[in-house]
């Protein structure tokens, strides 16, 4: 017996599903979906058109195997290790992707991952069929509707959910720009009546507003007709009912003119109609399907992009997977053979840096293990409807909100409102009270004007009356001085005679009091003095007293 060195493997990756692969799994790497929570782009579509957008985390619920992971089904199978390895994608008459690998360390046995693709067209040789999503248009882009299937272990599969997902949006869309999403449908599920959209309606709406302004017009100059034929002199009518029902049309014209310039708006003129809010409701319309143009353009990207059918990414995994272990695996597993006179034996050994362990994986001899290789894919093609419909999405949702909110001001700026809510006889009765209000006032004014005249006139008059007494005590008061002058010299005069009468006076009362006839008298004494009469006084004062 003999041995030899070793050899390398027979055989390798003969075929991939893209030579981008490598690329188009790194542009994802390690990244986190959006949740059905925040999936802008299947709740703007559904609010839009009505049709009801299945939820991302249902998609893949009826195309997981148990026998292999999402999107696949899978098997081992044991090989000698002399035989020629032959991994990728359909590369074997009956599997979809094949990874041959080398279990160890040491002693190494030879296997090989069998992978049939779920729900996959395929032609009469039996290679898949993949999507054709060329097109100038997303209209032009031809789409399928899933289906439910049994597969090769009577296992019931269906990627009906999917399909509704990936290609209803796009009917849907396309229907509401054309108009309308009444009776849209696509892959057994329809845009239910109560939800549908029909654009037609905003252009219908604004007309009614249109004609409601065109009726408060017309009728408006009727009414100031009516108004100007009971108020003439020679009106038919007239009276206090008369007045009455004048002032109702007043009332009704005042009104319809406020409904009249409400309609009309203050803002520009941008939009189909004649009033401000069939303008508004025309841009709305403009709008929606504007927003319906960029969606539709957002979709058209995706599906022409590497990442529009699941299986094809799955196909990148397996690419990547493949490189992997042919680099970690393959390639770190050395063929020997012992000869002897009967026969050849040929075994495999591991080398340094040999591993069967995926640092995401894990242990590419576990099942679970390649559960996770499809969860991957799930993960990466999630990531990318991120990318390709969820941020447009989010971006068309933010502008169409903008937009609404601009024309709903259009509404909330120019409500109509009466002029007055007052009844007829309650504004007759108010313009009687004001006229009388406004003849007392008048009134009152004048009598006013007419005490404010006599008020002044009476000032005036004393004012004169004061300057003329004033000058008539002025001359007075000259005239007094000169008398006053005469009358001070009088009473000198006088006063000097009456002062020789007193003196004279004087010495008459000075010799009546003394014993003697002179001098002041007696000095006191506790004797009682003798008294004599002296008869009246009569003759003092007479012809002949002193």
């Amino acid at each position: 017996m003999a041995g030899a060195d070793a050899n390398a493997v027979n055989g390798g990756v003969e075929k991939y599903v893209d030579d981008h692969s490598k690329d188009n799994v790194d542009k994802y790497k390690d990244g986190t979906p959006k949740d059905d929570a925040d999936d802008t782009w299947a709740a703007l579509v559904a609010h839009l058109t009505g049709y009801p957008v299945p939820k991302r985390s249902t998609l893949f619920e009826k195309l997981t195997s148990d026998h292999g992971g999402p999107l696949f089904r899978m098997d081992f199978q044991d090989h000698d290790v002399e035989e020629v390895l032959k991994s990728g994608f359909e590369v074997n008459g009956h599997e979809d992707y094949d990874i041959w690998f080398f279990t160890g360390p040491g002693s190494a046995q030879l296997k090989q991952a069998r992978i049939v693709f779920e729900g996959t067209a395929q032609d009469e040789d039996g290679h898949i069929i993949w999507a054709d999503t060329s097109g100038k248009t997303a209209e032009d882009v031809k789409t399928g509707a899933g289906s439910e299937f049994t597969d090769y272990n009577k296992d019931t599969m269906s990627n009906e959910v999917l399909s509704q997902y990936m290609n209803g949006p796009r009917t849907a869309l396309l229907d509401l720009y054309n108009g309308s999403t009444t009776n849209t449908s696509f892959g057994g599920l329809s845009v239910p009546d109560t939800a549908a959209v029909d654009l037609s309606t905003f252009h219908s709406t604004g007309e009614s507003f249109d004609h409601a302004a065109k009726f408060f017009k017309d009728y408006a100059t009727i009414i100031q007709g009516w108004e100007d034929a009971l108020g003439k002199d020679d009106a038919v009518w007239k009276g206090e009912s008369a007045d009455i029902f004048r002032s109702l049309l007043t009332k009704t014209r005042e009104n319809y003119e406020a409904y009249i310039d409400a309609f009309n708006g203050s803002g520009d003129k941008t939009g189909e109609g004649e009033t401000v809010y069939s303008r508004a409701l025309s841009q709305a319309k403009a709008a929606v399907q504007k927003a319906a143009q960029q969606l539709l353009e957002a979709w058209q990207e995706w599906a022409q992009s590497p990442y529009y059918e699941p299986i094809r990414v799955l196909g990148y995994v397996l690419d990547e997977l493949a490189r992997w272990v042919e680099e970690n695996n393959v390639k770190k597993t050395g063929l020997y053979m012992t000869t002897s006179y009967t026969s050849t034996v040929y075994y495999a050994k591991t080398k340094d840096g040999f591993t069967q362990h995926h640092p995401k994986y894990g242990d590419l001899a576990d099942k679970a293990a390649w559960k996770k290789v499809g969860e991957e894919a799930v993960r990466i093609w999630n990531e990318a409807v991120d990318h390709y419909l969820v941020h447009p999405a989010a971006t068309v949702q933010s502008d169409l909100n903008n937009t609404f909110l601009d024309l709903g001001r259009e509404f909330t700026d120019n409500i109509p409102k009466p002029k007055t809510t007052s009844t007829a006889s309650a504004d007759y009765e108010k313009k009687k009270a004001d006229e009388e209000n406004k003849r007392i006032q008048e009134e009152n004014e004048k009598l006013k004007d007419e005490y404010e005249k006599d008020k002044k006139d009476a000032q005036d008059a004393a004012d004169k009356q004061s300057e003329d007494l004033q000058d008539a005590l002025d001359k007075l008061g000259d005239a007094n001085g000169d008398q006053m002058d005469g009358l001070q010299d009088a009473l000198d005069k006088l006063g000097d005679a009456n002062g020789n009468q007193a003196d004279y006076l004087k010495d008459a009362l000075d010799k009546l009091g003394g014993p003697n006839g002179t001098g002041t008298g007696a000095p006191d004494s506790t004797v009682a003095p003798t008294t004599t009469s002296l008869g009246t006084l009569d003759g003092l004062g007479g012809p002949n007293g002193g």
